[in-house]
């Protein structure tokens, strides 16, 4: 009696990015995210209601929080596993490439699935407050600036944990890398210093023109509608924008593929 062989393919990328989805919901830290935007939003709204202010201005208080939640996620995603502990990925039937870009894409869609709530319910309160006519100027920047700059805050980190077994160290050393030049820059009139930092920071196709100025803009339309034209910012910082998110997704990609070849 002859025994057929059994064939056992691959699974396909759809469902290696549900696995992926479903492993960061069972790690909990979906919800130390939420965690990272709820405390400071709460925190925001209280001080702007003790102020006597509108809650109109927390969709701009929403900025740096957002900021700081996307680029702490990018390293969470990866938490206890750098790519010292991922030697299991031989065992599995998929590419290890495809599953450190799953891990990636899952975190991205974790990423949105936390931040829509919370912006939706910003923006609500915004529109329910007195100064709604201001938010509603303000929505054609903010929404665009929102998701472009959290996601390639995000990726841009997602870059450091999934190639480095120390991504935090090495972000904190960038950082402190950038203010020590800025410092020395004003301090001691290095052209070649301050040329350097607003290359990186100032230039029209910085990261920092991309990350900024959406929010810049909508603050503007927000108090001066008149002097914000939204066709300049669509044609000057919106494809800056999306360019530093492009750089960013191919960043991760090589990123994981790099990890490969070591």
């Amino acid at each position: 009696m002859s025994t057929a062989a059994v064939v056992h393919f691959a699974p396909s990328y759809g469902t290696v990015l549900k696995q992926q989805l479903r492993l960061l919901w069972l790690s909990r830290m979906p919800w130390f995210l939420a965690g990272l935007l709820l405390v400071p939003v709460a925190a925001s709204a209280a001080m702007i209601l003790y102020n006597g202010d509108s809650l109109g201005l927390l969709v701009l208080h929403l900025v740096p929080i957002v900021g700081f939640a996307s680029g702490a996620w990018g390293l969470l995603i990866w938490r206890d596993e750098g790519p010292a502990k991922r030697a299991h990925q031989w065992s599995l039937p998929v590419d290890r490439p495809a599953h450190d870009l799953a891990r990636v894409m899952a975190g991205a869609v974790w990423l949105l699935a936390m931040l829509g709530p919370f912006l939706s319910m910003t923006i609500l309160m915004g529109l329910l407050s007195p100064d709604a006519d201001a938010v509603r100027n303000g929505l054609p920047l903010l929404l665009p600036h929102y998701l472009l700059s959290s996601l390639t805050i995000f990726l841009l980190v997602a870059v450091l944990s999934t190639a480095l077994n120390r991504p935090a160290e090495w972000l904190i050393m960038g950082f402190l890398a950038l203010m020590i030049l800025s410092i020395t820059a004003a301090l001691a009139d290095l052209r070649i210093a301050e040329r350097t930092v607003r290359l990186v920071m100032d230039s029209p196709y910085s990261i920092g023109t991309a990350l900024r100025t959406g929010a810049a803009g909508a603050s503007v339309r927000m108090n001066r509608p008149e002097y914000a034209d939204l066709s300049f910012y669509y044609s000057e910082w919106l494809p800056v924008a999306v360019a530093w998110l492009a750089i960013a997704i191919i960043a991760v990609a090589a990123a994981a593929y790099v990890r490969r070849a070591r």
